[in-house]
């Protein structure tokens, strides 16, 4: 008990009494909640905010912790706040949280726990999100780029067939970071939306000149000395990431009165293989052009999937198939998958990246970790599309080689 406004409350992440957030720019449950129901009193309206039911009581159940090693919360402490307010005989549950593309399942238990609590009595209100279809990219914007069916970004729980679900359409502008880029003839690239890691660094982008550092063939260099000239003074240099260190590249720049912005990610030795253009300029996999090797000292010893998902799917498997069809291994089995979706905080598409496999199992007869015999082999997943009941697979054959 705190007091006759909020009769109970519990901080459900650290498992204590803290029921307010301790950062001014994480305070969102608090700040739905005098939406809600504030009941300020005075004429000074940045102290005395009147929700739109002051008079209603607040119970708060704080499920985002205060620590800074994690800023989402979890299954088991949504379950616990949503069961508990339900035993405690609240009118009705608000959350404003969820988790891009949800299904509808009973066996989630965050739906679960809300269809519970409606069948005790008490209504749930919860947002939809903000991620408008998985295809909207950049721009915030519900469009359908793909021609996809499934494309919905609604948010578990407010899936739940009991929840009233709240979303905002009517908003025509953003307010985030964007940048426009132009080259001073009138090209104009942008405005895209950016994140800094800080506002601070705002002051260093903002009407700044950049420099692209090429190398003697005319490509993105990757900050060399010799590749600099006397053209990148006093601009932000682009330059590609490896072979140097970074500190070499700041060196580097800044014996040319630069500052260096380093472009893309490495991400090791891969070979996107076995992928050859048919007519209608579309990739597709030439089966007979896939294969790894097993000797642990081969450059290519390992494969896995990347997959662009049209839908949630459930009970997903991902096994490895011999030439004859039998199963080798199962690299992996799990509930569900969410379909490939735009992020607009990562800037990304969020895909399915399933297991790698080195070409070795587990032999169950024996308990030994063997390698498979070199030969044709397929790698397989299956899984139920939600709203669909018929169990689809998708399969890639590639070759096992330990002497090429």
């Amino acid at each position: 008990y705190f007091n006759s406004k909020v009769p109970y409350g519990f901080n459900y992440a650290d498992n204590n009494d803290t029921i307010t957030d301790d950062k001014v720019d994480e305070q969102h449950g608090m700040h739905v909640a005098g939406i809600i129901g504030a009941n300020g009193t005075g004429d000074d309206p940045a102290k005395s905010v009147v929700g739109v039911a002051p008079e209603a009581q607040l119970l708060a159940m704080k499920v985002f912790t205060n620590s800074d090693t994690s800023a989402t919360t979890g299954s088991a402490t949504l379950v616990s706040a949503i069961e508990d307010s339900a035993k405690i005989g609240a009118d009705v549950l608000n959350m404003s949280l969820g988790s891009d593309s949800g299904n509808q399942t009973l066996e989630d238990p965050e739906l679960a726990a809300v269809q519970n609590a409606n069948e005790s009595g008490t209504a749930a209100v919860i947002s939809a999100g903000n991620s408008g279809t998985s295809g909207s990219a950049t721009e915030g914007v519900n469009k359908d780029y793909y021609g996809l069916q499934d494309n919905e970004m609604v948010g578990t729980p407010g899936t739940s067939r009991g929840a009233t679900t709240v979303a905002s359409a009517e908003n025509t502008d953003v307010i985030t970071q964007a940048v426009t880029i132009t080259d001073g003839t009138g090209l104009q690239l942008g405005p895209e939306t950016i994140q800094l890691s800080s506002n601070d660094f705002t002051g260093s982008f903002d009407q700044k000149k950049f420099y692209v550092v090429k190398d003697a063939s005319g490509n993105l260099s990757k900050g060399k000395v010799a590749d600099y000239t006397a053209d990148a003074k006093g601009k932000i240099a682009i330059v590609k990431r490896g072979e140097l260190t970074f500190a070499d590249k700041q060196k580097y720049a800044q014996a040319f009165g630069t500052v260096p912005l380093l472009k893309n990610k490495n991400t090791g030795t891969q070979y996107y293989g076995g992928m050859v253009t048919d007519a209608d300029a579309n990739q597709i996999v030439d089966d007979q052009a896939i294969a790894f090797s097993s000797d642990k000292n081969a450059l290519y010893n390992e494969i896995s999937m990347k997959y662009y998902l049209l839908a949630n799917i459930s009970n997903v498997q991902v096994d490895i198939l011999d030439g004859q069809g039998n199963k080798v291994t199962t690299l992996s089995s799990s509930t569900n998958r969410k379909k490939t979706y735009y992020n607009a905080h990562s800037q990304q598409y969020i895909y399915y990246h399933a297991p790698a496999t080195d070409g070795t199992y587990y032999d169950q007869r024996d308990g030994n970790i063997k390698t498979a015999d070199d030969g044709s082999y397929t790698y397989r997943i299956s899984g139920v599309p939600e709203g669909g009941d018929k169990r689809q697979v998708f399969d890639v054959p590639f070759k096992l080689d330990s002497k090429a």
